[in-house]
């Protein structure tokens, strides 16, 4: 598990990115297997002028917060806020689409840079990754499983913040399947608790 504690803070750089693009470049260094490395931009909008990584005094004025997290090919998270304004302003702030797509675009590309410098580190003192095996359960049995389980019973089984009751759940519905695949799909069985 990793956890970022913050110890001190540079007041014009956030924490929470700071602890994002430290928790990639960890897991990018360990032996950890970690389909990354990833990075993160904050995007401001200061007097109708987009900022990136914008300063604590640009983002007390600022008129958006947006997070940018990518990979190197693409983006993986998009998380925004705004200042509090009616609706209309919001929903024409955040659907300006020239401006949007320039602001996501932009963090993107320096994500990118982020990960060049990430992909010089993990040469120089990144560990061998740990070889996992994968498991690939049988087409046939995910399909039968996705009808057989519904979505809803699936939500209902694991939206709980009780840990006793979440894994009675879910043993709830392995037995089920277990029962189901008893007689005609005994070799699927094996499958339902790895």
């Amino acid at each position: 598990t990793l956890e970022n504690l913050v110890m001190d803070v540079d007041q014009d750089c956030a924490p929470e990115l700071v602890a994002m693009l430290g928790s990639a470049l960890a897991t990018s260094i360990s032996d950890i297997p970690f389909d990354g490395p990833t990075a993160a931009t904050q995007v401001g909008l200061v007097d109708g002028e987009l900022v990136y990584n914008p300063t604590s005094a640009q983002r007390e004025v600022s008129d958006l917060a947006l997070t940018v997290a990518s990979t190197r090919d693409k983006v993986i998270m998009i998380e925004a806020g705004a200042n509090e304004i009616p609706e209309a302003k919001m929903i024409e702030a955040i659907f300006d689409e020239a401006t949007m797509i320039q602001a996501i675009y932009g963090a993107h590309e320096l994500n990118g840079q982020i990960i060049e410098f990430f992909d010089k580190i993990v040469a120089e003192c990144g560990k061998e990754k740990h070889e996992y095996e994968h498991f690939d359960i049988p087409e046939d049995m995910w399909n039968d499983m996705v009808n057989f389980i519904t979505p809803e019973a699936m939500e209902e089984a694991v939206f709980t913040d009780v840990k006793q009751v979440r894994e009675e759940n879910i043993r709830g519905i392995k037995d089920r399947l277990e029962e189901r695949y008893a007689e005609e799909h005994e070799d699927w069985i094996s499958f339902i608790d790895e």
